[in-house]
């Protein structure tokens, strides 16, 4: 309902003008809610595309030496060798996301020439913010729900989580576990906490260099406030000599690392990850599928029902080079 203020008059007045007069809509429909982060946009970029099969995410993994040597002495001899047992396979399952979209009838009719906003197109376009917003939550909180995405929880983990990850036992096959380090004393989130805690993670996996960090915007801005007192101001010059002053940053350096805020990411939690070893496998032939509208007539309803379809999988083929750092301090914003 039109109120009354500024031009707009009240009462009678506005009734008669509301009876006569159309609205001056803006022909845009905005999105009020969740969006996408930038570790999804990551992982859809990079993301490898997989089809059929049983299991059809299959990685052999190695864990153990497949071969042994030995000192020898000048004359050559050496011990009879073993055939060495040490390769597995790392097996994932493609989770399955569908968003119905359903469509009466009569809408089509109501909006024919009249619509200001199609319906049908807003809710396709809402699908994906659909998808961005569940698979956000799936990457950052999922490890119990198995029918769902397993998210950095079970794919970082050093069995707490989730004791058997892609079919290895991690309790057993201690090479199959993260580096998960519980920051008890609450040091304050600054570069050489950090940068310590990369070292550690560098060290555990054999020299896998982490390429990304995710915090969430609280702790991202605990960890910006040691860098701000030293931050360098860069003066630039436009076309017409007017100089403008450029502070802050969206990625905060540490030893090489960028670290972003992730808006989905909880406070206190830091994941440093190494994109080469984890990334999203997506079925090609359901790489969010827009499926055919079909008529509902069948079940006696005057409609139509499409969707979108999505199979994926976060596959982390390597989690010795992956890394989570929790109870870390954090700005509350």
């Amino acid at each position: 309902m039109p109120y009354a203020s500024g031009i707009v008059p009240g009462g009678q007045q506005l009734q008669q003008l509301e009876n006569i007069t159309r609205r001056a809509f803006v022909p845009k429909l905005i999105y009020q809610l969740a969006n996408s982060t930038p570790f999804l946009y990551t992982l859809v970029e990079k993301a490898k595309l997989v089809s059929g099969g049983l299991a059809p995410i299959t990685v052999p993994v190695q864990g153990a030496n497949l071969t042994a040597g030995q000192w020898i002495t000048f004359d050559g001899s050496f011990a009879p060798p073993q055939i060495l047992t040490g390769i597995y396979n790392a097996e994932f399952n493609l989770k399955s996301f569908l968003v119905p979209v359903p469509i009466y009838g009569q809408e089509l009719h109501i909006q024919d020439e009249y619509a200001v906003i199609d319906v049908v197109e807003a809710r396709m376009n809402d699908v994906y913010n659909t998808l961005r917003t569940n698979l956000n939550q799936a990457l950052f909180f999922n490890y119990q729900n198995l029918n769902q995405l397993l998210g950095l929880p079970a794919a970082v983990d050093n069995g707490t989580n989730l004791a058997t990850y892609a079919g290895i036992n991690r309790v057993q096959n201690t090479w199959w576990q993260a580096y998960v380090v519980n920051n008890s004393t609450q040091q304050t989130t600054t570069r050489n906490l950090v940068m310590q805690y990369i070292a550690g993670l560098t060290k555990y996996s054999g020299g896998a260099t982490p390429n990304l960090g995710l915090c969430s915007f609280g702790t991202w801005l605990a960890l910006a406030q040691d860098f701000a007192s030293q931050e360098r101001y860069m003066r630039s010059m436009d076309e017409r000599m007017v100089g403008t002053y450029t502070g802050g940053f969206e990625a905060i350096m540490v030893s090489g690392v960028p670290i972003y805020p992730d808006p989905t990411c909880p406070d206190g939690t830091l994941y440093l990850l190494n994109t080469d070893h984890i990334y999203m496998a997506i079925d090609k032939n359901a790489a969010f599928a827009v499926l055919p509208f079909q008529s509902a007539l069948p079940n006696y309803q005057y409609a139509y029902i499409g969707g979108v379809l999505l199979n994926s999988e976060l596959v982390c083929d390597k989690p010795r080079s992956q890394g989570v750092i929790t109870n870390l301090s954090y700005v509350s914003v």
